[in-house]
């Protein structure tokens, strides 16, 4: 689903966003319980395959840009 009309980058800046503010969340609260704490690693890790899945698509489809010849070598 294109957000803005983009398709990947918004989903990896979304992504890498959310896993930074959980990141901030973990360093700034002075006590921490254990369903909190998961329920932070959960989202996190959410928000790490959001960006991870997007950057897959941009490399497959930058891959598809490579001369069919140069394709599979690191020449």
């Amino acid at each position: 689903m294109p957000i803005c009309g983009l398709h990947r980058k918004p989903y990896m800046v979304l992504g890498w966003g959310m896993l930074w503010g959980g990141a901030l969340l973990l360093a700034v609260l002075p006590t921490l319980t254990l369903p909190l704490a998961s329920t932070i690693f959960l989202c996190m890790t959410v928000s790490y395959l959001l960006a991870d899945c997007a950057a897959d698509a941009v490399l497959v489809a930058l891959s598809t840009r490579e001369a069919a010849e140069a394709r599979g070598s690191l020449a």
